[in-house]
């Protein structure tokens, strides 16, 4: 403790100017985790504000070529290239669908001409898709457990079908061109 009133003062603004931003009657009710948490949140902070003004403003410069040559070239003979981005989706071509003792998934599915449609039978018993008007070149038929039928449909229009133990449930085929 300091005994004259010039240490008393000193060690008074001494205190004052340790403190920093949190004052030492704070840091003193502080255990030592809360030092460690403020500190590594601190730092974390720190390291933020840095990293972003980093990337923000960006540290490098222009990325050059070297050894590259310009040839002119006349603009009869400019090209355009037009590239698809990677990676591409190829289009859907078939379908497939499921049906169980409850519904068609899903109940109503739409194709270009010239594609198929397969069906699996995925509950616990056999069931029959037939077409709601008689066309024998698109009927699934019986189609027992675990089993798969495929259509190709190679001419638009809409077919409606239903299934032998559940005729209210109609699965709806869209043929476009």
């Amino acid at each position: 403790m300091p005994k004259s009133s010039h240490e008393r003062k000193h060690h008074h603004a001494k205190e004052k100017t340790q403190g920093g931003f949190i004052s030492n009657n704070f840091r003193n009710t502080m255990n030592k985790n809360e030092k460690i948490i403020m500190g590594v949140l601190v730092g974390g902070i720190v390291m933020f504000l840095i990293l972003s003004i980093v990337v923000l403003f960006g540290k490098g410069g222009k990325l050059t070529m070297q050894n590259s040559t310009e040839q002119e070239v006349p603009a009869s003979e400019k090209v355009k290239v037009l590239t698809t981005p990677y990676p591409t989706t190829p289009p859907i071509t078939d379908f497939f669908m499921q049906v169980n003792e409850k519904r068609f998934y899903p109940d109503t599915v739409m194709i270009k001409k010239g594609h198929s449609v397969t069906i699996m039978n995925i509950g616990k018993s056999v069931t029959t898709v037939t077409p709601s008007v008689a066309d024998s070149d698109h009927d699934f038929g019986e189609i027992k457990e675990s089993e798969e039928r495929v259509i190709q449909f190679n001419k638009a229009g809409v077919y409606r079908y239903t299934r032998s133990t559940k005729p209210d449930q109609v699965l709806t085929i869209t043929v476009t061109e």
